[in-house]
């Protein structure tokens, strides 16, 4: 076996905290170099991938691609992966609430990408709304 805080460790199954940071660094670093093959046409960074890889919500997320059908390709994905999750509101006291775990509540990321109208979730969003109008001033 290789040691801990090694990325072949993790590939062998480890998920200590060192042999994880290992991995994420790694992945980083081949995020990094991926991004940077990326080539301006049009004023866009596409990625140099072959052409049926184009218009997928994958390259768009691993490669970085910015060309106009990637670009749409995201969108569309992430518009369903948002309407999927605000159908799976429930209504509680007349508010709809997301069904997400305790500790995702009292935040203004909740309010907006499930949109939860719980108490604390909305006042987080005032809050960062309040916060934003004050930083803009």
């Amino acid at each position: 076996m290789r040691p801990h805080g090694t990325e072949g460790r993790y590939n062998e199954g480890c998920t200590c905290p060192g042999c994880r940071a290992a991995h994420a660094k790694k992945h980083r670093e081949y995020t990094r170099r991926k991004m940077a093959q990326r080539v301006l046409i049009d004023g866009r960074l596409v990625a140099p991938v072959p052409a049926e890889m184009h218009g997928k919500h994958s390259t768009y997320r691993q490669y970085g691609c910015k060309c106009a059908p990637c670009v749409e390709a995201n969108r569309v994905t992430i518009a369903a992966q948002r309407t999927a999750r605000l159908t799976e509101r429930i209504l509680i006291d007349g508010r709809l609430v997301a069904p997400v775990p305790p500790e995702m509540h009292d935040r203004y990321t909740t309010y907006q990408n499930y949109g939860c109208r719980c108490i604390p979730c909305t006042t987080a969003n005032s809050r960062k709304r309040r916060g934003d109008r004050k930083a803009s001033r």
